[in-house]
């Protein structure tokens, strides 16, 4: 599998993972280039976690695009290998944080506020899904969560969980729901 890092300092290069590690499923390139250019404003010199990571796809899109500093969480010890060896060759080590853990488990333990947070799990873990609100609190004050789900067939504008202290809005690529959190 290759993905393509669709602009900034690494724009064109690849992330490459062997079809035997290939075992979630990637953003579209589409999705994941709409997200950034979306917020393209926050980018500059934030803190970004890419939780679930799989590739690591955005959060190398977000490096490339001038994040300052990337946590990249997923609890398989293959692609964890995979994307600090991706840091490594994109010389990136020193932005790049590779955590090998459950997302569960991370966001009881974690101390960071970030800028900008990608969560994106497997799209059958209801029990991840619910780990929404637990993550919003790691949003720092003027921060964003981007939680990319599947598509609810026949529903437009349903954000999956909501919270006084944010604003929720949707967007719709294909079958990929993007629920994009902010601060009120």
């Amino acid at each position: 599998m290759k993905l393509r890092i669709i602009s900034g300092l690494l724009k064109n290069r690849y992330i490459k993972i062997p079809d035997s590690q290939a075992v979630f499923r990637p953003t579209k390139e589409m999705v994941r280039g709409a997200m950034a250019d979306s917020i393209r404003e926050r980018i500059e010199g934030s803190l970004v976690a890419d939780f679930c990571a799989g590739s690591g796809s955005f959060g190398f899109e977000m490096l490339s695009r001038g994040a300052r500093c990337v946590d990249f969480i997923d609890n398989d010890p293959a692609l964890c290998r995979a994307i600090a060896a991706h840091a490594q060759q994109f010389k990136l080590d020193r932005q790049c944080r590779v955590r090998r853990n459950d997302i569960t488990v991370f966001i009881k333990n974690c101390r960071e506020r970030y800028d900008i947070i990608y969560y994106d799990p497997p799209y059958d873990g209801i029990d991840l899904a619910q780990a929404v609100l637990k993550i919003l609190p790691f949003v720092s004050p003027e921060g964003i969560l981007l939680y990319e789900r599947r598509r609810e067939k026949g529903k437009f504008g349903a954000a999956a969980y909501t919270s006084d202290n944010f604003s929720v809005e949707s967007r719709y690529y294909g079958e990929t729901q993007m629920d994009i959190y902010t601060r009120v």
